[in-house]
């Protein structure tokens, strides 16, 4: 069982069957925490689960790689009692989760293939590249209407054309030389 806690460490709790082995905190190199396991338990079947998010799909697949039964499931999948949100750590949520793995309570997300889940990472940051450059122009706009400066008709649609770059660009130069006027 693993659980992710950072980029610096992981909570690994080790259940047999019959018993809780140990819960530790760890560097986030699956290679060491598998080097563990076949130091201590050699000929074992390992299983491994770790809450979907912020760390994609890479230790599910470095794991699987090194023989060890991974599965990425969803953190709201894990029943959670009052009690137990209050007084979260990392050790207690690593060994509830080791439990429901062990009890075969826990329902594995489907794991996309790399070239899923890098055309869906494309096409996720080309959506924030765009909503980035709307709010870069937006506040462009929003500037030059504080200073009552009025986007000539013809340059006025939404795309920003090298004619519109280069009227910009001679507002600067307005801009410089009020300022060295001592013009507000």
């Amino acid at each position: 069982m693993l659980y992710t806690t950072g980029k610096k460490s992981w909570t690994v709790t080790i259940l047999t069957e019959q018993l809780e082995h140990k819960t530790f905190s760890q560097q986030p190199v699956p290679e060491i925490l598998v080097d563990y396991l076949h130091k201590n338990f050699p000929e074992a079947h390992y299983k491994c689960a770790y809450e979907a998010g912020l760390f994609g799909f890479w230790i599910y697949e470095a794991l699987t790689n090194l023989g060890v039964d991974c599965i990425v499931f969803h953190p709201a999948d894990i029943p959670t009692k009052d009690k137990e949100r209050r007084n979260r750590n990392n050790s207690v949520d690593s060994r509830k989760i080791a439990k429901n793995l062990r009890n075969g309570d826990l329902t594995p997300l489907h794991i996309p293939s790399r070239q899923s889940q890098e055309d869906r990472s494309l096409v996720r940051m080309r959506i924030t590249m765009v909503n980035k450059q709307t709010r870069c122009k937006n506040q462009i706009k929003g500037f030059l209407s504080y200073y009552g400066i009025t986007i000539p008709d013809d340059l006025s649609n939404s795309h920003w054309s090298n004619k519109f770059i280069c009227w910009l660009e001679s507002l600067k130069e307005n801009f410089e030389a009020d300022h060295k006027a001592g013009l507000p």
